[in-house]
């Protein structure tokens, strides 16, 4: 959609619902704070006009789409972590939406002011995000455009010091805001695709990396420059002193095939509390697959010989029917040492691009 007039000032009442101050501003434009002159209910509201420009009958399949995702959002059931939608609708050429009002900053906020910060900080916070957005996707709604402005924290005297309560926003709304451009949308969502719960993961690990760096995991000039990066899908180089698991995790959560990915938030953070890495197949013989257009034969036939070697010392036959042991297919800590030898002197003939891209690539996940 292009962008479309904010809540003009001679609508002082919208739907019952009485404007008062500017509380800031979204993706979708300004949001104000209003009361509803009946119920005495707060709730932050925003309205659209039609853009000027814009024919009439796509401004009525959009105003269909904001309905039907707005819809979606209102039947899910409770969860203390999504903000509430009050209701929706048209009046006098504006579609006005009231969602649940509360005082808090956002993640935005946090980035920009405070700086990067702990692992534990960031598993408070997204152990919540994980907990809304798995709910959401298991009642049929994924969110597809986490980013630091749609998550946010509560500020509340009842909150103890150093307590975080969240509250994830524009479920619904975000769906029908363009994403070309966006440094968070995952690779499939900048060739066309809607995105669904992997796509929420992908947009996690971006925020999850860039409030342990503190810094954009893409970066750009133009959107066209982001989007171009996004669909590249650039296998991050996270900190050296960063803990295995921590960046096996990462890159799992990154992967830009979505069913290389974690398939729900909730397991990717509950690995990062257990110190855990991802549970996935360590087949080297997928892994040679995978880079056949990097490696020379000799280096992928050489990859399948010491697959087979490997499975013969653990004793698992020379089929790929069961997956290797759980863990890093960059860390071996489950194999024999000189296994672990041979395993490396395949990797040293690799340059250090080519492993980022092997690293990108591995095989998919095992949900347990």
């Amino acid at each position: 959609m292009q962008s479309t007039p904010e809540l003009p000032d001679h609508h002082p009442v919208i739907a019952g619902y009485h404007i008062g101050e500017e509380m800031g501003r979204g993706p979708l434009g300004k949001i104000y704070r209003a009361h509803h002159e009946q119920s005495g209910q707060w709730a932050v509201l925003r309205g659209f006009a039609r853009p000027d420009g814009v024919e009439e009958a796509r401004w009525d399949a959009a105003k269909a789409q904001f309905h039907d995702l707005l819809s979606a959002h209102q039947s899910l059931p409770a969860h203390p972590a999504i903000q509430k939608i009050l209701g929706f609708g048209e009046e006098e050429g504006l579609f006005w939406v009231a969602s649940e009002f509360f005082e808090a900053k956002t993640l935005h906020y946090v980035l920009t002011e405070e700086g990067p910060q702990a692992l534990a900080w960031a598993i408070t916070l997204f152990r919540q995000v994980a907990d809304a957005v798995d709910w959401a996707g298991l009642h049929g709604l994924c969110h597809t455009d986490l980013t630091p402005f749609n998550i946010l924290m509560v500020r509340s005297p009842e909150l103890a010091p150093g307590e975080i309560q969240v509250k994830v926003i524009n479920f619904g709304l975000a769906h029908a805001r363009r994403k070309f451009g966006s440094r968070y949308a995952a690779p499939e969502q900048m060739v066309g695709g809607e995105g669904d719960r992997r796509s929420d993961v992908y947009s996690v690990g971006v925020l999850l990396s860039e409030v342990l760096t503190g810094k954009p995991l893409i970066e750009g000039e133009t959107a066209n420059e982001i989007a171009a990066k996004v669909r590249s899908a650039p296998v991050p180089v996270f900190p050296n002193f960063w803990p295995a698991y921590v960046q096996n995790i990462l890159t799992a959560m990154l992967a830009r095939d979505p069913a290389r990915r974690y398939d729900r938030v909730t397991q990717a953070i509950e690995d990062l509390a257990a110190k855990r890495n991802p549970s996935f197949s360590t087949d080297l013989a997928d892994r040679a697959d995978a880079i056949q257009g990097l490696a020379p034969r000799e280096a992928v036939e050489k990859a399948r010989e010491i697959e087979r070697q490997v499975r013969q010392e653990l004793n698992m036959g020379v089929t790929a029917s069961e997956a290797l042991p759980r863990g890093s297919a960059f860390v071996y800590g489950s194999f024999a040492p000189d296994t672990r030898i041979r395993l490396q002197e395949y990797e040293q003939s690799l340059s250090e691009q080519d492993l980022l891209e092997i690293r990108r690539r591995l095989t998919p996940i095992h949900v347990i």
